[in-house]
């Protein structure tokens, strides 16, 4: 594999794990999170802004 193609392979990893963590920092009385399980319509500013940076972050990857 070329040193690019291991950058792009590390940076979409990297992503992909903060994605699944985001789902920890819900607020304790998120009424989304507890009934859906998803974290796409959740209103917890910081999973919100974890995703928003995931996105910024992989249009540039």
């Amino acid at each position: 594999m070329d040193t690019a193609t291991e950058l792009a392979s590390f940076v979409h990893a990297r992503l992909d794990e903060e994605g699944r963590d985001a789902v920890l920092f819900h607020e304790l009385d998120c009424p989304v999170s507890h009934t859906t399980g998803r974290i796409s319509r959740c209103g917890c500013p910081c999973p919100a802004w974890i995703l928003a940076r995931i996105e910024r972050t992989a249009e540039h990857a």
